[in-house]
């Protein structure tokens, strides 16, 4: 399932380790640039996602050094500016408390302080440093509290406001500038604030109920808005005159976040990296990239400009570590010459870039170049998408790694029987490139189309329905009608009970491997008949229409009988935040409900990776596999990885007694909790399970779109139920033949 998740930035941070399930910051759910749209994937001349990956430019590199120690796990930065020839933080700690923490941005002479402002009345706060270090803060209790401190963290000014600010910056020539409910205004301590330019004329000149204000480092101020066509405008503010400057054409071109900095007006950063802006000739000049650079993009969290050669930021690992990091510029004559691979797919999930610029900066022969397909196409629309990266492969311009998602699965079997992939199984044999891999083997058989290798699997989830032991009454499965007697049919979708009860039931109802199919049976007429019912239960989304974050699946949600968790498991602290957690009981792993007896379960790939059979270099796309594979940064835990031996070292972790406080406490199924040790029976039983699933859910969304079409006409009773299954099992059977 699809759940959508408002995330702040203080949420943001602390899913680091989860966010291998969001989709929407992955690729598809971002903004497009609909410019590189291809019209005819026929046409060789047609320029290519890949035209400009082969080679590498050394312009736009810079160094990263973390400096450990200073922030602590669990903090959350409200605030990051550069003031005095210092960075300084305001920083919200587990304990509550807030506390000013400034440093030289080489990481040295880290001095802190606290502010007398309780956390636990306050979630949010908006502050601003003046030269001489004081602090402006405005924050919300049950009144608008705008507060000013000294440089120790003394309280010095106390007012209670009656109107909004959303944003203020310090300035020499005008004081405190603030971005507030009634406008721009002004701020002095001895006269208060005063309206410069009033909200309604900001409002009627941008079209636009919301705006922010950006600070050049020579006082020049800046208006940033999106219109109501959802349009950026950028302009410059004339507080003096009270009007407003040209509107830049090149920052309405994309969306950008702006700091200031020395050296140009605004520094400009995007999903790609960073820019610097002169507004007078309307020119922006790249300056980092943050691929070129192995700066991971997801945990690059925030940052402030020092010049155009130094940026000074706040970074993570993805065990939610907070680091302060400096940026520093990397002469193009220093940077070594290093063979390009390129790894080309859509909608993948974040450990993909991840293990990338883990293997990036490590390797000092290949770089690999991630090419996002769904970067240049509008949103949900895969056809396009597979468009273009079909007319790569076509043209000769094939990644050298292709990766499936489970949003962007085009049939393996295709691409290997038409000569495009690798056949990796000598790779895995005593000797070979990934000969030191050993692959659970379950999940080696999945990797495997007829006898041959051509997909890794780096990780997986695990997918069943999860039942209180002490109600289970020793049952190791449901039938169709013990699901409808614990009424679970309320959270569940119809399509999705469908496509599960076909994927867990293996070779049952589709044979992939011998091209086979059996839907046109009494077994399956039964899954859709109580589907039909399950649809006409099914209650009204009650989803908000504000904004969110696309996440897979859903929060773990007992049922209202209170005995049953129907959910992916996404690794062994997931299984134990379930049992402690939601069921505070031991669970009895069920599978899904079918009427033949069997645990059903699946194993469900969120990527899976192939070389492509041209690769120049396909030495270095091994050695990218092993890494992704084999490196603990990568599969932290988060997931279940495939290699046997990392399986296992977190199976043997989840038993025993975390070394610190801080190791207890993880994110997981959408929160952060406290764990106790997992019992080592309750591991095993977990691990025998996961080792005996078969059912691999396929990375093939032409199945969806069989059931989805045909099962409109059952749901609206024009059709019946066996009626539904002859049409599937011909389509699909007609489908598998295809793929021959």
């Amino acid at each position: 399932m699809i759940k959508n998740i408002l995330l702040n930035k203080k949420t943001i941070c602390s899913i680091l380790t989860f966010t291998l399930l969001a989709t929407a910051i992955t690729g598809c759910g971002k903004s497009k640039d609909t410019s590189k749209k291809i019209d005819d994937p026929l046409n060789p001349d047609v320029s290519t996602m890949l035209s400009n990956s082969k080679t590498m430019s050394k312009d736009y590199i810079f160094k990263q050094t973390d400096y450990e120690g200073i922030l602590k796990k669990g903090d959350y930065v409200q605030s990051l500016e550069y003031i005095g020839g210092k960075a300084r933080a305001i920083v919200l700690g587990k304990d509550n408390i807030y506390r000013c923490i400034s440093v030289n941005t080489d990481g040295s002479d880290a001095q802190s302080f606290d502010l007398p402002i309780d956390g636990k009345e306050i979630s949010q706060i908006l502050c601003n440093s003046d030269t001489d270090g004081n602090i402006y803060a405005f924050y919300y209790t049950d009144t608008s509290c705008f507060k000013k401190f000294d440089n120790t963290g003394n309280e010095v000014l106390s007012k209670t406001l009656d109107f909004d600010i959303y944003d203020m910056t310090w300035s020499e020539k005008y004081g405190l500038v603030l971005n507030t409910s009634r406008g721009i205004e002004t701020y002095n301590d001895q006269s208060g604030s005063s309206v410069v330019i009033d909200i309604k004329k900001i409002q009627s000149t941008f079209d636009s109920d919301y705006f922010m204000l950006h600070k050049s480092s020579d006082d020049q101020f800046f208006i940033d808005v999106t219109n109501s066509d959802g349009v950026p405008v950028l302009a410059s503010v004339d507080l003096d005159n009270k009007s407003f400057g040209k509107t830049s054409k090149t920052c309405s071109e994309r969306g950008y976040s702006f700091q200031s900095g020395e050296g140009y007006d605004l520094y400009a950063g995007d999903y790609d990296g960073i820019c610097g802006y002169d507004y007078e000739s309307d020119k922006m000049t790249k300056l980092l990239d943050l691929d070129d650079s192995c700066i991971d993009r997801y945990c690059f969290l925030d940052w402030v400009a020092i010049s155009d050669k130094e940026l000074f930021a706040v970074t993570s690992d993805f065990d939610s570590n907070l680091f302060f990091s400096s940026f520093t510029k990397v002469d193009p004559a220093d940077v070594p010459d290093r063979t390009m691979l390129t790894l080309g797919g859509a909608c993948f999930t974040v450990d993909v870039t991840q293990a990338a610029n883990i293997f990036n900066k490590s390797n000092d022969k290949y770089k690999i170049k991630v090419i996002d397909y769904a970067d240049s196409y509008p949103d949900s629309d895969i056809d396009e998408i597979l468009q273009a990266f079909n007319q790569d492969i076509l043209t000769g311009n094939t990644p050298d790694i292709l990766c499936f998602s489970n949003y962007f699965a085009p049939n393996l079997e295709s691409y290997a029987n038409k000569g495009v992939l690798l056949d990796l199984s000598s790779s895995f044999e005593k000797g070979g490139a990934l000969g030191d891999v050993e692959i659970l083997p379950n999940i080696y058989e999945m990797m495997k189309t007829g006898d041959k290798v051509y997909s890794v699997i780096p990780s997986f989830v695990y997918s069943t329905l999860l039942m209180k032991e002490s109600v289970a009454g020793g049952k190791t499965s449901l039938t169709l009608q013990d699901y409808e007697d614990l009424k679970l049919k309320e959270t569940m979708d119809a399509n999705t009970f469908i496509d599960n009860s076909i994927q867990a039931a293996g070779d049952k109802f589709i044979d992939w491997k011998n091209k086979k199919c059996n839907l046109n049976c009494p077994e399956f007429v039964e899954i859709l008949e109580f589907a039909k019912r399950l649809n006409g239960d099914k209650k009204p989304s009650d989803k908000s229409e504000n904004e969110g974050v696309e996440v897979a699946d859903e929060l773990p949600e007992i049922n209202s009988n209170g005995i049953v968790c129907d959910q992916d498991i996404y690794g062994f602290i997931s299984f134990a935040d379930i049992e402690q957690s939601e069921f505070k009981d031991k669970a009895a792993i069920m599978g899904f409900p079918n009427n033949y007896g069997e645990t059903t379960t699946i194993i469900t790939p969120y990527n899976q990776l192939c070389v492509s059979s041209t690769s120049k270099a396909p030495e270095g796309a091994l050695e990218f596999l092993k890494c992704y594979c084999t490196n603990t940064s990568i599969n932290s835990g988060s997931t279940f990885p495939s290699d046997k031996n990392l399986f296992e070292s977190y199976m043997k972790k989840i038993t025993e007694p975390p070394a610190s406080e801080d190791d207890a406490t993880v994110y997981t199924n959408f929160h952060e909790v406290r764990l106790d040790p997992l019992p080592a029976d309750e591991a095993q039983k977990l691990y025998d399970s996961i080792l005996s699933c078969k059912a691999m859910h396929r990375l093939d969304s032409q199945l969806n779109v069989f059931i989805e079409e045909e099962t409109a006409a059952l749901f609206s009773g024009q059709k019946s139920a066996e009626e539904i299954a002859e049409i599937l099992d011909n389509r699909i059977r007609t489908y598998l033949n295809e793929q021959n």
